[in-house]
């Protein structure tokens, strides 16, 4: 399958849209032999752990790249469609889709926790962002 392939290489991340759910699991596997073996992307991403207002100051040259970030969750708030995890200090923050809740738990429980999460800055209306859609990208919960 092509979407393995991508995913074990480390050139994507899995993303798994409900009701199809049948290759999940593998996908998953195969994300964290990438990222354990520090193939494509993620051997980029072991070089440095950022903090949010890191990726908020160095946003031109970040955008578009695999980091990892130590991210202390202050507040989450909640749209139609996501949630947003604010940090306790700087502008970047952790999105999580509605549709992807399922496979995190309870999102609210991770006010005043600690992650190293991994994953794709992109430019928010607000600020960067980082998507997570898999439970995979989050590397430390403290």
């Amino acid at each position: 399958m092509v979407n393995e392939l991508l995913v074990s290489s480390g050139l994507a991340v899995p993303y798994a849209i409900p009701p199809n759910l049948r290759y999940t699991d593998l996908f998953r596997e195969a994300f964290a032999r990438a990222r354990s073996s520090g193939s494509g992307l993620w051997g980029k991403a072991r070089g440095r752990l950022f903090t949010p207002a890191q990726v908020w100051a160095e946003l031109p040259s970040l955008a578009g790249r695999f980091i990892n970030i130590r991210f202390k969750v202050d507040s989450i708030s909640s749209s139609r469609t996501r949630y947003t995890l604010r940090p306790d200090k700087g502008y970047t923050t952790l999105i999580i889709h509605k549709s992807d809740t399922g496979q995190f738990g309870s999102i609210e429980d991770l006010v005043g926790r600690t992650l190293i999460v991994t994953g794709k800055v992109t430019p928010g209306f607000n600020g960067p962002e980082v998507i997570l859609s898999d439970p995979a990208q989050i590397l430390s919960l403290h």
